[in-house]
């Protein structure tokens, strides 16, 4: 499966430009390729996940006044109902701080793979947060909002972001079209490895969903 990164993005398509390595003066006008935009729209009656219900222990929750935990939803679908995506790959990642001048983003990690469109996925906080971890001191801290910890704790304006990538055939060809790039980050506790952490401009809608905490 080949993997391309689209170049343009309009509401209905991304648009890729391919070139080949050739004298200026020759250089072909790029060849471009249509791509069907994959399209996500939060549910607004669920589009943030209330804080305090978000932290409380399995104790507390039923002393709240609405003893659930919080939920968040969004709608996957095809700007192009004749669009040949066969797969969208939904990943989460958690970003740190309350202003764009702080932000910083943990590891992205696989949460939904989705095969039908349109298709409503539905997380509530903890499972939003199951799995998510930031780095400090080349070290993954687990992200768990009920703990009493403050560096793993989870605080106002802080975020979810869902970000996708997807399978389509593409003149003829099965390829992967990724939305946002990731860098690749070592990483020596718990054991080592090296996680992928999303970067670029593409870290807004459309190109991912976020969920804030509020």
């Amino acid at each position: 499966m080949r993997t391309i990164f689209p170049a343009l993005l309009g509401l209905a398509a991304a648009a890729l430009s391919f070139t080949s390595c050739q004298d200026a003066d020759r250089l072909p006008m790029p060849a471009t390729t249509s791509v069907a935009l994959v399209r996500a729209t939060v549910d607004a009656d669920a589009d943030t996940f209330n804080l305090a219900r978000a932290k409380a222990s399995v104790n507390q929750l039923p002393l709240l006044l609405n003893p659930t935990r919080p939920l968040f939803r969004f709608t996957l679908d095809l700007a192009q109902r004749d669009a040949r995506v066969t797969k969208v790959l939904v990943y989460k990642t958690y970003r740190r701080g309350s202003n764009s001048s702080l932000y910083t983003y943990g590891p992205r990690v696989l949460a939904r793979e989705v095969t039908t469109f349109p298709t409503t996925l539905t997380f509530d906080s903890q499972e939003a947060l199951t799995d998510l971890t930031r780095i400090g001191d080349s070290t993954l801290i687990p992200i768990k909002a009920s703990d009493n910890n403050r560096q793993n704790n989870v605080f106002v304006g802080e975020a979810i972001i869902f970000t996708y990538e997807y399978e389509a055939e593409i003149n003829g060809q099965l390829q992967r079209v990724i939305l946002t790039p990731t860098t690749k980050i070592a990483v020596t506790a718990p054991s080592a490895q090296t996680v992928e952490v999303i970067s670029g401009a593409q870290l807004n809608p459309p190109y991912s969903v976020v969920a804030l905490f509020r």
